[in-house]
């Protein structure tokens, strides 16, 4: 295999709904410069520390997704300049993606310090998706539903990472396939974002680097891009424009723009045009069942130590726990009966025994949605010292359920008019919302969030998910960050 030379684009564009442009992205054709640069379609030659794609669709509303993409961007830019790219980095996969993931949770950690520090830009967060072109092969880490994919004309169209998705965990658990995914109505729900719930960022990477070959275009994307065109119309724009790549970007955001247009579409594209080996199908064929949902998602993230990869709970060795774990689950479920039992018994002696009392109002929740571009953001954040005791209605705006931070008047309805759990502090909630201009807002126990949207709309006419809006879970209600 010769020195790899190769041709890159990148663009975005703002869409033709949004007034303003959440997405960020960055390119770099030889990172042994300080200056990280590109020309659209000029032909390079990859350096001894490779080339760099990035691409972060931000959320929050307001000018808070702007400004988490921002940051991301920044980040990663600052984690790759020449002098931290050293051998012990380039040492081996586990460094190399280590590093990666590594760049991905810094960028994670200061958006949530930027959120900290002005509460206009609270809320707000972003996916990203990292692309480094290294000594023949392509490292992807990612965080969110920013897409990887890799095209050659032997081969076809290949999504290469996997979506931290609501609809992508469905395909998984077998209950709708991935030809459904792409109209779902919940297919705008993100699981994992930078700046969301968790304690600090989980990026993924792939269960192999991927070997380059001659003819390859790699592409990073957004949602903007791979949410509004299917992967076969992509693929069909690409086979007409490959030759051109700058051209090539033009088209696949114009397919976009054509399709519906209800969000920014950005995009980073790189050629090789020799010193790549030959395509082989194959290479796809595990990324392919996990996308399909015929085998589970690996942990093989930031979890490296070494040569070594700690493996998912799915796939932990045979042990004590596999020999025992029925007659382990038997006596913990036991306990759990027992202590709630006593637990029933002695609230039911003490109700007796005490007079009622009003109940305080429940923590505030924070939810934030990916697209509320008219979302008060600022205001969602001062209500720590709002009035109490106020009732929250299923349909309520989000900022009357913030300001009162109390649990609905009466219990959300499931379809079959039983009732779903109340509206607390440690219920796992997601929103979802009529548009990028509107602020009312359905809340809906997650427990029950595989309801189907018709179903939605009978507990709140109101309010339907719309495609292109971007709805976070939140994991526990009274998260801060």
């Amino acid at each position: 295999m010769g020195k790899i030379t190769f041709r890159m684009a990148a663009k975005t564009n703002v869409g033709l709904v949004r007034t303003n442009n959440e997405d960020n992205f960055q390119a770099a054709s030889d990172l042994c410069s300080a200056q990280m640069r590109w020309i659209n379609n000029e032909e390079c030659e990859l350096g001894e520390k490779g080339a760099l794609l990035v691409v972060a669709d931000g959320m929050g509303g307001m000018n808070a997704g702007e400004v988490a993409s921002e940051i991301a961007i920044a980040t990663v830019k600052e984690w790759f300049a020449p002098d931290r790219i050293t051998p012990e980095v380039t040492a081996s996969r586990f460094t190399i993606e280590k590093f990666m993931n590594d760049a991905v949770v810094a960028a994670d950690s200061r958006i949530k310090q930027e959120g900290h520090l002005h509460k206009e830009s609270r809320g707000m967060g972003t996916t990203i998706v990292i692309g480094w072109i290294y000594d023949g092969k392509l490292y992807v880490s990612w965080c969110g539903d920013s897409r990887a994919y890799v095209y050659n004309p032997q081969t076809g169209l290949h999504q290469l990472s996997v979506d931290h998705s609501y609809v992508q965990t469905l395909v998984e658990q077998k209950k709708i396939t991935r030809e459904d995914a792409f109209d779902y109505p919940e297919s705008n729900i993100i699981t994992r974002s930078l700046c969301d719930a968790a304690p600090k960022a989980r990026p993924e990477s792939l269960l192999n680097p991927y070997v380059l070959c001659d003819n390859d275009i790699v592409m990073l994307c957004t949602d903007g891009l791979s949410g509004m065109i299917r992967d076969n119309e992509m693929e069909d724009v690409i086979r007409r424009f490959e030759h051109d790549m700058d051209k090539l970007s033009d088209q696949l955001i114009a397919a976009a723009l054509n399709a519906a247009g209800s969000d920014n579409v950005t995009l980073c594209l790189c050629q090789i045009l020799s010193g790549g080996q030959t395509p082989d199908a194959s290479v796809f064929d595990e990324t392919e069942r996990r996308l399909n949902g015929e085998s589970k998602r690996v942990v093989h993230d930031s979890n490296k130590i070494g040569n070594t990869i700690t493996p998912a709970t799915d796939h932990v060795k045979d042990g004590f726990w596999t020999k025992y774990k029925t007659a382990v689950a038997c006596a913990a479920a036991a306990v759990v009966v027992a202590a709630v039992a006593f637990g029933a018994f002695y609230l039911g002696k003490s109700s007796e025994a005490q007079p009622q009392q009003t109940a305080t109002p429940a923590d505030t929740a924070r939810v934030e949605p990916k697209d509320t571009a008219n979302a008060t953001n600022s205001q969602s954040q001062s209500q720590a010292s709002a009035p109490t005791g106020a009732a929250a209605s299923i349909g309520s705006s989000i900022s009357d359920v913030m300001q009162s931070g109390a649990k609905p008047d009466k219990p959300v309805k499931k379809p079959d008019g039983s009732n779903a759990d109340e509206l607390t502090p440690a219920t796992e909630i997601y929103v979802v919302t009529l548009g990028a201009n509107d602020t009312t807002w359905a809340i809906v126990s997650k427990k029950y969030d595989n309801i189907p949207v018709e179903e939605l709309e009978k507990l709140n006419p109101k309010v339907t998910p719309k495609k292109g809006v971007k709805v976070r879970i939140i994991k526990n209600a009274k998260h801060e960050g």
